[in-house]
């Protein structure tokens, strides 16, 4: 039963004012510039693109040594809890080009510590 209503909330269509969305994308950037693993974040997909999502999609780039997939469980429960809303964590250290080509070529820039955007958006369309 647990599960069903976990589920049910995850996939329901959401719709949110301009403002609200723009104060959650606020508190969303404020959590990734204080991780100091996150190189580079970016949201994408149809919270910033669509009238109507099912969750808040972030791409991330992290440094060398960083466990992929326990950053991103981590990170999905720490924005979940920071927003209220569903969060999908994508690591970009190891995803297609195709992938990255998307969420980079689409998304919108949250974190750029170093100057790496512009040098993994060009290498994904090399790749693509």
């Amino acid at each position: 039963m647990f599960w069903e209503a976990e589920e049910s909330n995850r996939f329901r269509l959401r719709k949110l004012e301009t403002s609200e969305r723009e104060s959650i994308l606020s508190r969303i950037k404020q959590v990734l510039e204080k991780d100091e693993d996150i190189v580079l974040a970016v949201v994408h997909g149809s919270f910033i693109s669509e009238e109507r999502f099912r969750d808040i999609d972030v791409a991330i780039y992290v440094g060398k040594g960083v466990d992929y997939l326990s950053k991103k469980f981590s990170l999905e429960k720490k924005l979940e809890k920071e927003t209220g809303m569903p969060v999908d964590v994508n690591v970009l250290n190891n995803a297609p080009a195709w992938f990255m080509n998307r969420a980079l070529g689409k998304g919108k820039l949250l974190v750029e510590k170093y100057p790496i955007y512009e040098k993994l958006y060009l290498l994904s369309l090399d790749q693509v």
